[in-house]
């Protein structure tokens, strides 16, 4: 019976989840201001830590990284960006250092960059104190996911595309039967 009570309690959660992110999504909209997305941040943050009031550090903020990530990925919301001039400036910077760090491995396939991250990896498992090889890690895995994102983007965005497709294929199906196999397939 135990094993039942859990499958009902893992159910509502994902029904919970679900309804959640609908929630969130009407309140901020498809194109949310930054000061709107923030606010409905911070709310969340609070609610957050409300129900789970032994949150420590920043684990509600790495809550609200899953629950946005689902959120974009559910519904196609755009994240907005800071406007202000220091946070203009800053992602200015950022964007020069991760150019700067690009170019430097501009010949390296993401193959050849894993292969030196696994390589620096063994190196650290010999000398755990190797801090040349900590850094050089830490550098390769992000050369490895800056070069990464953008086929990781389109790949959600082509995803995106298909299942608002089936979203609006299924809105105009009348026909039991082909929603009965769509459902089937996708099961």
């Amino acid at each position: 019976m135990t094993a039942a009570k859990s499958g009902e309690m893992f159910a509502r959660s994902e029904i919970e989840a679900t309804e959640a992110l609908e929630i969130f999504a009407r309140e901020v909209g498809t194109e949310p201001s930054y000061e709107a997305w923030q606010a409905a941040r911070v709310e969340f943050v609070n609610g957050y830590v409300m129900v789970k009031p032994q949150t420590k550090g920043d684990a509600s903020d790495k809550a609200f990284q899953r629950f946005k990530d689902r959120l974009v990925d559910r519904f196609g919301i755009t994240v907005p960006k800071a406007t202000s001039e220091a946070a203009i400036k800053k992602a200015a910077e950022r964007k020069a250092k991760e150019e700067k760090l690009v170019a430097k491995y501009s010949d390296a396939t993401p193959t050849l960059l894993r292969s030196q991250i696994e390589a620096c990896y063994q190196t650290l498992a010999k000398n755990p104190d190797s801090k040349v090889a900590k850094a050089q890690a830490t550098e390769l895995a992000k050369v490895l996911k800056i070069k990464t994102r953008d086929d990781a983007k389109a790949e959600r965005d082509e995803l995106k595309a298909a299942k608002d497709a089936v979203r609006e294929a299924l809105k105009d199906c009348d026909d039991l039967y082909k929603i009965e196999a769509a459902l089937v397939a996708l099961q």
